[in-house]
């Protein structure tokens, strides 16, 4: 029980600091939704570095793990970013959806790659 109620807590955490990065950047570009890119790929970045936290069998492996599903489930936003691509696709915007479908998930690669190496070189 415990265990869940972390995860929750961290779950709205993580859907908090999504809101916060939507309202500050989500009007910086008519091209893509900054904010929700942000949140994605920061997101990815995070969970890179538990990821390899994890990987390491470090005495907070659980911890680390929950943080993964709740703080990085609640930050990221894979509904939001097939919702607004299918928006996209429906409103004639063709080269928006192909760019924001295709650049999403190789620089949520690249993010939670980097994530993996920042743990490896400063933790």
């Amino acid at each position: 029980m415990k265990n869940i109620f972390i995860i929750s807590i961290l779950g709205v955490l993580g859907v908090l600091s999504r809101h916060f990065l939507e309202n500050r950047l989500g009007q910086k570009s008519d091209f893509i939704p900054v904010g929700t890119i942000s949140a994605n790929l920061i997101g990815c970045f995070i969970a890179g570095v538990l990821y390899q936290f994890i990987a390491n069998k470090t005495h907070q492996q659980e911890l680390a793990a929950m943080a993964l599903v709740g703080f990085c489930g609640g930050l990221t936003t894979f509904s939001g970013y097939a919702l607004s691509s299918l928006n996209d696709l429906a409103t004639g915007q063709y080269g928006k959806a192909l760019v924001y479908l295709v650049g999403s998930p190789i620089l949520g690669m690249i993010a939670a790659f980097a994530g993996t190496k920042f743990f490896r070189i400063f933790i």
